[in-house]
């Protein structure tokens, strides 16, 4: 079941990114689309969160492209 919920969320694409301010310090975030869910269904996540996530997928690459 757990394999099922794997493929159902990962990440598609990188919309945007942005600081905020979490504690004190400036977090980076990144606004998800995930696979098998509309755009309106996007989130903004920590970027160290979804790196240590899901690995495998290259983040630093959307982000450059973004200007991130």
């Amino acid at each position: 079941m757990e394999e099922d919920c794997d493929m159902l969320f990962k990440p598609e694409s990188v919309i945007a990114t942005r600081m905020k301010d979490q504690g004190g310090q400036q977090v980076q975030q990144v606004l998800i689309k995930w696979t098998n869910r509309t755009i309106d269904e996007a989130t903004w996540e920590d970027m160290m969160t979804v790196k240590n996530q899901f690995p495998e997928y290259n983040l630093e690459d959307k982000v450059a492209f973004l200007g991130g």
